[in-house]
């Protein structure tokens, strides 16, 4: 029984999560830390790879639709890890719920490598009770309490796309290719008339 509620549950996630170009942060609420909605971790991989704009890469396969919920589930971590997310992104199983611990771990490790004003306020913190603080002072996260719902996660996400998307490899623009006119010409035998009055310049 529990097996077949765990692959419902994906099968829920996959089927409305999997719609690329969603708007999540239209849809995120003005007051996040009210809802108790719990996220899932396979939501999170969506939210993120949606959020990040690793959807719209061209990393991301054309077509999903006849992957299975765990075929989706471990491509988009895999997309994640290899396009400069953290490898914490491979420890949890995808019908976990995500808690604010493994979240703030997370975005900690995103926000050291690519946001430069946590970098230089808190570089240097080990210690978990530190790096919640420092998140808590750069709205990495909202409060420092052990749980954590869904929309405070969106919240949280879409307000930090653009360190997100900083995450990601920058496209190679492919080379200008430019059409180049080729003369008609004739292949002459040396020692021919025709050969000679080509050097001739007739």
């Amino acid at each position: 029984m529990g097996r077949i509620v765990q692959v419902a549950g994906l099968m829920f996630i996959f089927l409305g999560l999997a719609l690329q170009g969603r708007d999540l942060c239209n849809s995120a609420d003005d007051k996040p830390v009210l809802s108790l909605q719990q996220m899932t971790q396979a939501e999170l991989m969506d939210v993120l790879c949606e959020v990040s704009g690793l959807k719209k890469t061209s990393a991301w396969p054309k077509d999903v639709s006849k992957m299975t919920p765990d075929e989706y589930y471990k491509m988009e971590v895999r997309l994640l890890v290899e396009n400069g997310f953290p490898l914490i992104l491979q420890d949890i199983a995808p019908d976990a719920m995500v808690n604010r611990r493994f979240f703030a771990s997370l975005m900690f490790q995103i926000a050291r490598e690519v946001d430069e004003g946590l970098k230089k306020d808190c570089g240097r913190a080990e210690a978990e009770t530190e790096q919640l603080e420092c998140l808590v002072r750069h709205d990495y996260i909202y409060e420092k309490s052990l749980s954590i719902y869904r929309n405070e996660i969106i919240t949280v996400l879409c307000s930090k796309q653009d360190v997100l998307k900083k995450l990601l490899p920058k496209a190679v623009k492919p080379p200008d290719i430019f059409a180049e006119e080729f003369r008609e010409g004739v292949l002459t035998l040396p020692g021919t008339p025709s050969h000679r009055w080509e050097q001739e310049g007739r």
